[in-house]
C-alpha cells in the first residue's frame, strides 16, 4: 500500500518544485517587502559627501521613487511648475511616500526645519502641491507650502454640472495625508472657490503641529475639508480670510466627514464683510469633537458656527466681533467652555434648523461660563444666550454660570436690548441649574416717551420653557424684568432663586406682560425664593389680565411683594430671610436657621442645583439643605396636613 502521508521535507521539497514550475505561492506565505529607498533632494543636484541617489528637484525624487519611499530635502526654496495629472504645481504626488524637510547637504541624519527652512513655493503659478489616489497614503514633515494660487484650476465639484476652483496651497484627492510640523500660507483660491491653503475631499487627513497663515478663500480661507475625516491637533490658523459674502469658514471650513480639533488656535481670521451666520470656524460634521482650543479676534463673523452632530468642550472663545458660538442643524453638546467678550452675544442658538429631511434638534450647553458678552445692535436679544428652537427640537442649559453680559446699549445710536443673560424664543426649552447673575438688558426711550428694550435683565422669556432649580440674582433692566420678563407666555418654574435683580424704573423679580391683545402672560411657580427687589412679581393688566399662580413662596426684603393690576393665586405663602451663604460670591446655598427650609410642595423635581436629592418636605428654592446626619421630614400632601 501507498502511503498517503508526507514528511515534513516532503512537503517542503514539493512546495519548492511547485513554486519553481509556476510560480505558485503558499497561501499563508508572506512576501518579502523590499526595504524603502531613502532619496535625497538639494538645489543644484549636489547632495553633498557620497549620496548617489541625489536630485535637483522635489519632483524628479518623485517621480523616480519607490511606493513606500522616503524623500528628505535640504533648505532651499523649490519652484517651478511642472504639468503633471494636467493642472500646474510644483509637486505631484501619486503614490505612498514620506517628504521631510529641514535638512542641509552637510547633515542628512537630523532635520531642523525652523532653521533650514525647506519651501514648496509655486509664486503663484499654480498649486504647491497636487495629492491624489485613494490607495496613497503621504507624509509631509517640516515642509512650508507657500504661494499656491488655485485659480482656473477647478477641484470642488460638488455636482455634475459645478466644478469651482480650490485647493490652493495643497490638493488632496482622496488621499490619505499627514502633515506634520509644516507651514501652509499664502495660498488662494478666488472669490468664488475653496480652500486657499488646503482642500481635500473624500479623503483622511492627520496635522499636527501646523500653521495655516495669510491664506484666502470664498470659502475655507485656510482650508476646506470636504466628505473627509480629518485630525488636527497642536495647530495655528491666523490672519486667514474669506473674499466672498457670506464666506463660510475664515478660517477652516468642514463640510461632511468626521473631525476633530484639539489643542489648536483660531485667531484673528476675517470674512470680507459681515457674516454672523457663519463662523472662522464653520463645522457641519458627523461626528466631530472641537477640544481644548482657542477661538479669538474674529472679524466680520462668529467665532465658531456648528452644525451636526458633535461636542464642543474645554475651549476657549473669546472677543469676536458677531458673537462666540452659532448653532443649528444639530445634535450637539457644548460642555465646559468659556465664552467671553463676544460681540453680538455669546452663544447663539438657533437649533432645530432643517436638516436631511428630519427636525430634530438637540442642543446642550452644560457648565460653561459665558461673560462679558455684549449684543448692542437694533433689538439686540441675548446678551448671554440667544435660545429659539423649532417644536421637534430641544434645548437645555444646565449648570451654566452666565455672569456681566449685555443686551442692548444707550450710547451713541441707542439699541434697545432684551435678555441680557438669557433670551428664550420658544416653548422646548429647559434652564435646569444656572446661575444667572449681574446681567443687563439695556433700553432707550423714542422720540414719543416710548420705552424700546429694556427688559429682561436676566431671563427673557418669549415661550413656555421649564425652568428649574436656579438662581437668577443681581441683574438689571432699565424699565422692567430685571430678574426675568415674561412676554405673552406660560413658562413653570420650579424651585427658582430670585433675588436682589434691580432696574431704573421699576426694580423686579419677575415681570408678566401681554404680548397682545390675545396673548396673556400666565406663568407657574412653585417652590420659589423672591427677595429684595423693590418688586417681587409685576403683573400687567392694562389690555388683558395677566395671571400668576404660585405655590409655596418665600418673600423677604422687597418693598413689594407683588404689584400692578393682573391676577394672582398664590398659595402656601411664607416671609423670613433665606440666609444665603455669601450672595456677593454668588453663593445663594442656604443655611441652617433658613425659612427657606421644609416649606416646599412635592413636584416632579427630585434633585437640587447641586445635584443633590430632594426628598420628603422639600425646600424652597435653588438649594437643598442638608445637615450632616440628618434625616428630613417626611412630606404629607396637603390633604393629610393638620
Amino acid at each position: 500500500m501507498v502511503s498517503r502521508r508526507l514528511s515534513g521535507i516532503g512537503l517542503m521539497a514539493m512546495a519548492t518544485l511547485l513554486a519553481v514550475l509556476g510560480g505558485w505561492i503558499l497561501p499563508n506565505s508572506n512576501p518579502v517587502q523590499a526595504a524603502a529607498t531613502v532619496r535625497y533632494v538639494a538645489l543644484g543636484g549636489n547632495c553633498g559627501g557620497t549620496i548617489t541617489l541625489c536630485y535637483s528637484t522635489i519632483q524628479a525624487a518623485v517621480d523616480a521613487a519607490q511606493a513606500g519611499d522616503e524623500i528628505r530635502i535640504a533648505a532651499g526654496a523649490y519652484t517651478g511648475v511642472n504639468n503633471q495629472g494636467g493642472k500646474p504645481q510644483v509637486v505631484y504626488i501619486a503614490k505612498s511616500l514620506t517628504l521631510r524637510g529641514g535638512y542641509t547637504t552637510a547633515n542628512w541624519t537630523i532635520p531642523n526645519p525652523a532653521v533650514n527652512v525647506t519651501e514648496i513655493n509655486a509664486q503663484v503659478m499654480g498649486r504647491a502641491a497636487y495629492i491624489t489616489g485613494a490607495d496613497s497614503v503621504v507624509t509631509l514633515t517640516g515642509l512650508r507650502f507657500t504661494y499656491g494660487d488655485a485659480n482656473g484650476l477647478g477641484g470642488h465639484a460638488p455636482t455634475t454640472y459645478e466644478n469651482y476652483d480650490a485647493g490652493g496651497g495643497i490638493y488632496i484627492d482622496q488621499a490619505t495625508v499627514t502633515l506634520n510640523d509644516c507651514r501652509v500660507s499664502d495660498g488662494a483660491a478666488p472669490s468664488g472657490g475653496y480652500g486657499g491653503g488646503l482642500y481635500i475631499r473624500n479623503g483622511t487627513l492627520t496635522a499636527d503641529r501646523v500653521l495655516w497663515h495669510t491664506n484666502q478663500a470664498g470659502h475655507g480661507g485656510a482650508a476646506y475639508l470636504y466628505r473627509t475625516t480629518t485630525h488636527i491637533a497642536g495647530s495655528t490658523f491666523q490672519n486667514n480670510s474669506t473674499t466672498t459674502m457670506n464666506g463660510d469658514g475664515p478660517a477652516l471650513t468642514v463640510s461632511g466627514g468626521a473631525f476633530t480639533l484639539s489643542g489648536s488656535t483660531l485667531a484673528s481670521n476675517t470674512a470680507v464683510e459681515k457674516a454672523p451666520f457663519s463662523g472662522a470656524l464653520d463645522v457641519n460634521a458627523d461626528p466631530f469633537l472641537i477640544e481644548n482650543s482657542v477661538i479669538s479676534g474674529t472679524v466680520y463673523s462668529t467665532g465658531a458656527a456648528l452644525r451636526g452632530v458633535g461636542t464642543l468642550q474645554g475651549n476657549t472663545i473669546q472677543a469676536n466681533q458677531y458673537g462666540g458660538v452659532r448653532i443649528g442643524d444639530s445634535k450637539i453638546t457644548l460642555v465646559n467652555n468659556e465664552v467671553l467678550y463676544n460681540g453680538t452675544g455669546g452663544a447663539y442658538v438657533e437649533a432645530g434648523v432643517y436638516v436631511s429631511g428630519v427636525w430634530n434638534a438637540t442642543v446642550y450647553l452644560v457648565g460653561n461660563h459665558i461673560h462679558h458678552n455684549r449684543h448692542l445692535y437694533a433689538s439686540a436679544t441675548g446678551g448671554g444666550v440667544y435660545v429659539d428652537p423649532a417644536d421637534e427640537g430641544w434645548v437645555t442649559l444646565s449648570r451654566n454660570l452666565i455672569e456681566e453680559n449685555t443686551a442692548g446699549k444707550s450710547e451713541w445710536l441707542p439699541d434697545d436690548g432684551y435678555g441680557g443673560g438669557v433670551y428664550i424664543n420658544g416653548n422646548r426649552v429647559t434652564l435646569e441649574g444656572n446661575l444667572i447673575r449681574n446681567n443687563t438688558a439695556i433700553g432707550f426711550l423714542d422720540p414719543l416717551d416710548n420705552p424700546q428694550g429694556g427688559r429682561g435683565g436676566g431671563v427673557y422669556i418669549r415661550g413656555n420653557p421649564i425652568l428649574r432649580n436656579n438662581v437668577i440674582a443681581g441683574n438689571h433692566a432699565t424699565y422692567s424684568g430685571s430678574g426675568i420678563y415674561v412676554h405673552g407666555s406660560a413658562p413653570e418654574l420650579y424651585h427658582n432663586t430670585i433675588a436682589q435683580n434691580a432696574g431704573d424704573d421699576d426694580a423686579t423679580g419677575l415681570y408678566v406682560a401681554e404680548a397682545s391683545s390675545t396673548e396673556r402672560a400666565q406663568p407657574k411657580l412653585w417652590n420659589t425664593i423672591i427677595v429684595s427687589q423693590t418688586v417681587g412679581i409685576y403683573a400687567k393688566g392694562d389690555v388683558i389680565k395677566n395671571i400668576v399662580n404660585a405655590d409655596s413662596i418665600l418673600w423677604y426684603g422687597n418693598t413689594d411683594n407683588t404689584g400692578g393690576t393682573g391676577t394672582f393665586f398664590l398659595s402656601n405663602e411664607y416671609t423670613g430671610d433665606p440666609l444665603f451663604v455669601a450672595p456677593p460670591n454668588g453663593d445663594y446655598h442656604i443655611v441652617p436657621g433658613s425659612a427657606a427650609i421644609d416649606q416646599g410642595v412635592s413636584t416632579s423635581v427630585t434633585n437640587d442645583m447641586d445635584g443633590e436629592p430632594r426628598f420628603g418636605v422639600p425646600d424652597l428654592g435653588a438649594d437643598e439643605y442638608w445637615a450632616p446626619g440628618a434625616l428630613k421630614h417626611v412630606y404629607l400632601p396637603l390633604t393629610m396636613r393638620q
